[in-house]
């Protein structure tokens, strides 16, 4: 398998799993506040991710100053899920999980400050296509009848 596929295939199965925890916003939001369902996202997130940690062979040396890239991670991956949760309770959470598929827009805008990463004019039309099409889906779905139960 090349590295594109492979890298291809991580991808989706990454945007599935996405889809699938993304799901349980919703049932969690009825039982928790989205404070709540931040804080245990989380707790139970960190035990999980122990046991990949400690299972896996790729851990290598940790650099103190490295640290600062998955604190990062965590103020920004944190604040989403609380957001999120806090959407799924005002909108259908096909509108919100729909409008949060733009999350790929500040994601290429860092790549190409920070990494030089330059998109071709045909990667551009594209993501200005889905984002344009992501909207009119999140609009509409948040305007339905029911969005708000």
């Amino acid at each position: 398998m090349s590295a594109s596929i492979t890298g291809l295939t991580w991808a989706i199965i990454s945007a599935l799993c996405l889809g699938i925890g993304t799901f349980f916003y919703k049932i969690s939001g009825k039982y928790l506040s989205p404070a709540n369902t931040t804080f245990f996202y989380y707790l139970f997130s960190l035990i999980l991710a122990f046991f990949v940690w400690i299972s896996t062979p790729d851990r290598g040396e940790i650099n103190r100053s490295s640290l600062v890239w998955p604190a990062l991670m965590a103020l920004f991956l944190c604040a989403n899920v609380w957001t999120f949760s806090y959407a799924t309770r005002a909108i259908d959470m096909s509108a919100a999980s729909t409008v949060r598929g733009l999350s790929f827009i500040p994601t290429v805008l860092l790549s190409m400050a920070i990494f030089n990463e330059r998109p071709s004019i045909k990667s551009f039309i594209a993501m200005f296509l889905v984002a344009v099409a992501v909207l009119l889906l999140g609009w509409d779905a948040s305007e339905r009848p029911g969005a708000e139960e």
